[in-house]
């Protein structure tokens, strides 16, 4: 591209935070290590317009792609992989060679920089596939859920997906929804459904379920309609009720009843989006939904009032740590809570105000907590 990326800005604001190779090694941040590094190789993948290239720093040849053997077990102990290179690395720079590393720190070294390899080979145009083997084999979502948000952002660039737009389909969408979304181009079909940025500006729970909708109408095999959903929901809210799901047949009852609703989020802390708004807002009911493990993105669908309540925020990203995308705008802000936020998932640094993703003290607890691709991202 030929502009810098938001992540790209936000990358290099991050570093400012930190001094860049201090004097004495011992002090040396673990950040700024593998700044150092993953531009090296960043060097390595531009001159080479791939993966396999031939260190003349190092005087050996390496395959950054060669990760995983026959059986799928990682070559962390082979020459000519990216764990050799920065085995190689370490000893020939003069300044980290002498900054001793704990069993953590390396393993969070070795982790990011794949990750950063792989994103960048990505934006690059290059094949990921040994990178997304890799990822798979050890569990690690995090280079499938930055390809999809970069991916999101340029084939759906009609649309005017940014950054925040893209981290909310990949946070919410479910795994089949995104899939499809990745595999057909589905452009039209959320246009004529009114999938737009002014809908997102307007109401971005209202943009998100129109994409639901529409991918599983896509999904279902259903024809797409022309009627808007976006005409549906503005319906509703004028009429002061909750929105309903649009499509064909698709209305869901809307739940007014606190005991069955109680029960309802108990049982599934998704049937918080069919309750009614009194409920949304009634704190019990929230409280029990977003504690749901792996469900604090239900906050989505309380309260305003809620949203900017700090207990329910914290008791969400407890739960979830993405939930904290739909937290108050006044909560991101709030360093105190953004502090506490980060102890029980740095994945949350992402969504902080953007003062406190440059403040030095939030920078580096998110660092400590070992998620310093999300430091560096944004």
């Amino acid at each position: 591209m030929a502009n810098e990326d938001d992540a790209e800005k936000k990358l290099r604001q991050a570093a400012v935070v930190v001094p860049i190779r201090p004097d004495l090694p011992q002090d040396l941040p673990l950040i700024d290590i593998f700044e150092t590094m993953l531009a090296e190789l960043k060097t390595e993948i531009d001159k080479a317009s791939g993966f396999k290239f031939t260190s003349e720093k190092l005087n050996q040849s390496f395959d950054l792609e060669d990760l995983l053997d026959d059986q799928g077990n990682s070559k962390s102990n082979q020459e000519g992989t990216i764990f050799s290179w920065i085995e190689e690395f370490i000893k020939q720079d003069e300044l980290i060679s002498q900054r001793s590393f704990g069993e953590e720190e390396m393993m969070t070294l070795i982790t990011f920089l794949i990750r950063g390899c792989a994103i960048y080979g990505h934006k690059k145009g290059l094949r990921i596939g040994g990178f997304i083997e890799y990822s798979t084999a050890t569990e690690d979502n995090y280079i499938i859920d930055a390809v999809m948000k970069i991916s999101f952002r340029e084939d759906y660039s009609d649309l005017e997906i940014d950054v925040e737009m893209a981290e909310l389909m990949v946070s919410s969408l479910s795994g089949e929804e995104l899939s499809l979304l990745m595999r057909e181009q589905l452009n039209e079909e959320l246009k004529n459904n009114g999938v737009n940025k002014e809908l997102y500006d307007s109401d971005k729970y209202v943009w998100l379920q129109t994409i639901k909708d529409t991918v599983n109408q896509k999904i279902k095999g259903v024809k797409s309609t022309k009627s808007s959903l976006v005409k549906e929901a503005s319906e509703a809210k004028k009429a002061s009720k909750p929105t309903d799901k649009a499509g064909a047949n698709m209305t869901e009852e809307i739940n007014t009843d606190k005991t069955e609703a109680l029960a309802a989020v108990k049982d599934d802390g998704w049937a918080l989006e069919h309750v009614s708004d009194e409920l949304r807002a009634d704190k019990e009911v929230v409280m029990a939904a977003v504690q749901k493990q792996d469900m604090g993105s239900v906050l989505m669908y309380a309260s305003d009032e809620l949203r900017a309540d700090k207990e329910v925020v914290m008791a969400a990203v407890k739960s979830e740590g993405s939930a904290f995308f739909y937290a108050s705008d006044e909560l991101k802000a709030d360093k105190e809570l953004v502090m506490a936020v980060i102890k029980e998932s740095s994945y949350a640094f992402e969504h902080a105000s953007d003062e406190l993703r440059a403040d030095r003290e939030v920078v580096m607890a998110a660092v400590q907590k070992q998620d310093m691709g999300s430091v560096l991202m944004y």
